[in-house]
């Protein structure tokens, strides 16, 4: 393959189809068309160079959503962007985040995946409602824990009153304090 050649006017040639026929191959360049330059070889009167013309070749993105399989959207590009132009909506779920996969420019079309992560909340047990004395370790936990893996620190004792924790829901989207509910003993004579 070759970046240009030269028409002679000595190969004696008298049609289009005839120079076309000694046109050598281009070289290719990945993500690149080529075709040579336009040249009428019947209004030659001189030998003549012919340069390859090169336009990069239009390429899409799908984005899709790994969850759901679905598409979310495309947009075009080149291997002469760096990177993508447009990207569209993230999905957005309680308790979740999403964001785009990493990509790298390349000649041919590609599909980049949003990918869904739960967020990371903490759990913390109070004694009383000053929230001033933690009861047992703080607990990381998402929108997917079961709440029966909870590890619950004992509730502190206080004299004549039961103690309890009250329900608490992880599905909710946000860091959770639980103070501990205190009942008086009630005594009957």
């Amino acid at each position: 393959p070759n970046e240009d050649f030269t028409v002679e006017v000595t190969q004696g040639v008298t049609t289009q189809e005839e120079i076309w026929s000694i046109e050598p191959e281009i070289n290719e360049r990945p993500g690149y068309s080529a075709e040579w330059e336009e040249y009428d070889i019947l209004s030659m009167n001189s030998d003549l160079v012919v340069e390859p013309v090169y336009w990069a070749n239009t390429y899409t993105a799908t984005f899709k959503n790994r969850v759901t399989n679905s598409v979310l959207g495309t947009t075009t590009f080149t291997v002469e962007d760096t990177e993508l132009s447009s990207f569209p909506e993230l999905p957005t779920e309680l308790g979740y985040t999403y964001a785009w996969e990493s990509y790298q420019i390349q000649p041919n079309d590609m599909t980049v995946w949003c990918d869904r992560e739960a967020n990371i909340h903490t759990l913390k047990f109070f004694e009383d409602s000053a929230k001033t004395n933690q009861v047992g370790e703080t607990i990381n936990f998402t929108c997917e824990t079961d709440p029966s893996s909870i590890d619950e620190p004992e509730v502190p004792f206080h004299e004549g009153f039961e103690g309890r924790w009250p329900e608490y829901d992880l599905t909710l989207d946000l860091d959770l304090e639980v103070v501990a509910i205190y009942e008086l003993h009630q005594y009957y004579l």
